[in-house]
């Protein structure tokens, strides 16, 4: 219900409804120059608007679900009909040629009027003065205007951010084995199984990819980016090559659905605080329950000048809010690659070039639980090239930014907290060094060599953290003021009111181009919670058990209503289900062949040494990520050990190769051309380069100058190479990529019976069907635990009660209704729809009954205790 957040106001404000004689009013503005300042001399149009012909439909909350489950539950979008007419003042043109498009001396001459942003409030007049209560906010979706009676039909409706901005999420599951993702040369660690996510990281991105982030926005030089809200999977970066695409678990357990962290968020839900005691290690060997994310490549190519050189200086920085413990015992920092045990990190690894010895190098940021915050530059080996450490902060959340500045000659480091600088470390100083190249990814597939694909970034959480990102850039990539600050929408409050979901997700299902509007229905479907926007055009979004325990809270606002009791529908016994059975799906990553080439000779190159990027973009199917090498110098794809989930074996006999071009069409291998001069890494190379949505990927090659020219893909079957036509055999496809493919789904059931009224009634069973978006056992257990309480005992519904228009009132709130003077007590209600008509002052309501009068009796709980629902006779 609508509040002012002043107890006076609203005192006056609920007298001021109540009162048998009302004045109320009806304002609309328009912010016809998209600014958001309504500001323009036709903004306000209060004084042309047709009060009998204003509709504010506050829809009833829709659902895919079975009518049998009587329960509140849904999605919906309020849209706002109005009718503008005549002029505001005499020597002003009327409306139709105000807004008209084809006047060549109106306003808004030539002007599509669409998307433009409408407020619509109703003002009451208290004792305290006129208070503004607000209606609708949204955008023109349509305006009409009829020349021959002067009306300007106006549409709006309030979920266009959201319904006109496509959404792709990227293709994600959990590994099925433990060493899954274990490939030659990789160690164990990285094969640990992903536990699901929570869908809080579907809602989250989605409203970042439509412009309304719950958290801080990315800035345009971002190269990295999670939320951490839910899962640590990147909104910007890449995670598609199979060596480093890992996400970990996300707390000590793996049978809970509770991964969101009970402590006070900054922005949306953040992961649990990490149990148990973390290990640092100089190997990076982490704890098996850390939140632990590391991406293929970041986005963009970051650089640093070279030792000596005239490069100019480059900036990377890393930021994130972090939640402190308070403790003011400060560690000393440690040496080399170990980190401290306890708070975030945030590592850039840095690879092709490096050192001025040509080695790799990183850059490691963490911040500590009580605030402390270490930064090191070091090389593969462990050896410092600078290091920093700043002492601990105060507790609750603060927002860290590091910035490092990289000259031709030095490193400077700079920490800002909550937009302060913080002056000299306490422990390191600016470091001098020998830089001269480094690249975490390159920005187009012609510069890219399988060298590129290296481990450039991941984050290790321990604590509660939100809202990661490393940025790159020239000077202007340096802190800036507000950027950890969200943004926010049309009334300077947040795009969202998100707390957290209730599901948790073992895959994502394929979802590309789709309307965000649409992503968050099948979320919220899925869990049987609610979605709406609300008068501030805000995404509203609950789980269910909040909009069940809101059902059970002390009324908001009283009404009596004569015939209201005509207007209820009460559940047939039909209705009445006491045990439910609740399907769910999982499906989990595997290993697989992801794609092989259709034919020898697909891929021709020239021996030219240059890198040649073939137009043609293969589909992929369900596929999370590819192996990207596929030449001989890898391997990786070649046969797979013995058992599911076990390391691939590099076989020389089964190489990717090519055939040299002269060689085309015979049914031998020529002698004269032997294995190293097609699969020797010197000569020729190949590699697939996934596309950004991973679903698709081209093919790249290379072949040494002054070398032979070759058909990529194509392999002679002769197992011992040998020379003699006798064993050759005619050239066949050998790009067999491996990769990571979602399998099959496996469907499995949840049942929860209420064994009293099984005992009474016999069992009513109500049976949900599969839904791909309700995954995992765990979710089930949690949704049907909702659930049975509203099915067992079925909820009358009132439809089209009408009553004298209360601005206040929302869609899910609590009101008492009293029937009449004949009856003891009134009906508590939850409202499931609303809409309000100008043209006679009222509002219709569709509503739930969630409690109705009892008789009081002495020692029986919940009728011994006078209250709202429980009268004396």
């Amino acid at each position: 219900m609508f509040t002012t957040g002043d107890p006076a106001k609203d005192a006056a404000l609920s007298e001021a409804l109540a009162a048998s004689e009302r004045e109320l009013s009806h304002h609309v503005y328009f912010d016809w120059d998209n600014d958001g300042q309504f500001a323009n001399q036709y903004s306000d149009l209060s004084s042309v608007l047709s009060e009998n012909d204003i509709n504010l439909e506050d829809a009833a909350l829709a659902t895919d679900q079975p009518e049998d489950i009587n329960a509140i539950q849904g999605y919906s979008s309020s849209e706002l009909k109005l009718v503008l007419s005549g002029q505001r003042y005499s020597d002003e043109a009327p409306m139709e040629q105000v807004l008209s498009r084809f006047n060549i001396n109106g306003p808004f001459f030539n002007r599509d009027l669409n998307g433009v942003l409408v407020k619509y409030d109703i003002r009451v007049q208290t004792s305290l003065g006129p208070i503004d209560v607000r209606q609708f906010t949204g955008w023109v979706t349509d305006l009409q205007i009829a020349h021959s009676s002067g009306d300007v039909s106006v549409t709006c409706n309030n979920n266009v951010p959201w319904n006109s901005r496509l959404v792709t999420l990227p293709l994600w599951a959990c590994d099925k084995y433990a060493d899954a993702s274990v490939v030659a040369g990789v160690g164990a660690n990285n094969g640990n199984p992903a536990r699901p996510i929570n869908s809080s990281w579907i809602v989250g991105e989605v409203l970042r990819q439509a412009g309304t982030p719950i958290g801080p926005a990315e800035r345009e030089d971002c190269i990295l980016s999670l939320s951490g809200m839910g899962s640590l999977l990147p909104s910007i970066g890449e995670k598609y090559h199979e060596v480093t695409a890992t996400i970990d678990r996300h707390q000590l357990t793996s049978d809970s659905i509770d991964l969101m962290s009970k402590e006070s968020t900054k922005y949306g839900p953040a992961l649990t605080r990490v149990s148990g005691t973390p290990t640092p290690s100089a190997t990076q060997t982490r704890h098996p329950h850390q939140n632990w994310f590391k991406t293929d490549r970041t986005r963009g190519w970051a650089t640093v000048p070279r030792n000596g050189s005239t490069d100019a200086a480059r900036n990377i920085g890393f930021s994130l809010w972090s939640l402190g413990n308070g403790s003011t015992t400060n560690v000393g920092l440690p040496t080399g690659y170990a980190w401290a045990d306890s708070g975030q990190i945030m590592v850039l690894g840095l690879n092709s070039g490096g050192m001025a010895s040509g080695s790799t190098f990183s850059i490691m940021v963490q911040v500590l639980a009580n605030g402390q915050v270490f930064v090191k530059v070091l090389t593969n080996t462990g050896s410092t090239l600078g290091q920093w450490g700043w002492k601990n902060q105060t507790s609750g959340w603060h927002y860290y930014d590091v910035n490092l500045r990289f000259t031709s000659s030095s490193v400077q480091c700079v920490l800002t907290v909550d937009g302060v600088a913080q002056g000299s470390p306490t422990y390191g100083a600016n470091a001098t060094a020998g830089f001269t190249y480094m690249a975490s990814a390159h920005p187009t597939l012609n510069t890219r060599t399988p060298d590129d694909y290296s481990n450039p970034g991941f984050v290790l959480q321990y604590d509660p953290a939100q809202h990661y990102q490393i940025y790159w850039g020239d000077s202007s990539a340096v802190y800036r003021t507000n950027q950890g600050v969200q943004p926010t929408g049309p009334d300077g409050k947040p795009w969202a009111n998100f707390q957290w979901c209730l599901s948790e997700m073992s895959f994502i299902p394929d979802t590309a181009n789709m309307t965000g509007w649409e992503i968050l229905q099948r979320v919220v479907t899925a869990e049987f919670g609610t979605l709406r926007i609300n008068e501030f055009a805000q995404v509203d979004y609950e789980p269910h058990y909040v909009i069940l325990n809101n059902s059970s809270l002390q009324p908001q606002a009283s009404y009596t209503v004569d015939n209201v009791l005509d207007l209820v529908t009460n559940p047939s016994l039909d209705q009445m289900r006491n045990s439910i059975t609740i399907s769910y799906e999982d499906r989990y990553q595997n290993l697989d062949d992801v794609w092989t080439n259709d034919s020898p000779y697909d891929f021709y190159t020239p021996g030219d040494g240059l890198t040649h990027v073939f137009p043609t973009v293969y589909p992929l199917t369900d596929v999370v990520s590819v192996i990207t090498f596929v030449a001989g110098i890898s391997g990786w794809q070649d046969a797979e050990g013995s058992g599911e989930g076990s390391n691939y074996q590099q076989s020389n006999l089964s190489r990717v190769t090519g055939v040299v071009a002269t060689d085309q069409g015979k049914d031998y291998y020529d002698p004269n051309h032997t294995p190293a001069d097609l699969t020797d890494n010197n000569f020729m190379n190949a590699w697939v380069v996934p596309t950004a949505d991973q679903r698709g990927l081209q093919v790249a090659t290379y072949c040494l100058v002054n070398s032979s020219a070759c058909y990529y893909g194509a392999k002679v079957n002769i197992q011992d190479f040998g020379t003699t036509s006798a064993t050759a055999k005619v050239p066949t496809t050998s790009f067999k990529i491996k990769g990571k493919r979602i399998g099959d789904t496996k469907t499995g059931t949840y049942t929860l019976s209420n064994s009293a009224s099984v005992a009474e009634s016999g069992t009513r069973q109500l049976t949900i069907e599969p839904y791909e978006w309700r995954q995992t056992k765990a979710t089930a257990q949690a949704i049907v635990q909702a659930l049975l309480a509203d099915t067992v005992t079925p909820a009358p519904t009132i439809t089209g009660l009408k009553i004298p228009n209360d601005p206040r009132l929302r869609v899910t709130d609590v009101i008492s209704v009293q029937p009449g003077e004949y009856y003891s007590g009134p009906l508590i209600c939850q409202i499931m729809g609303r809409s309000v008509s100008g043209s006679n002052g009222e509002d219709t309501l569709d509503a739930r009954i969630v409690r109705s009068p009892s008789k009081w009796t002495l020692g029986v709980t919940g009728a011994s205790e006078l209250g709202v629902t429980t009268v004396l006779n």
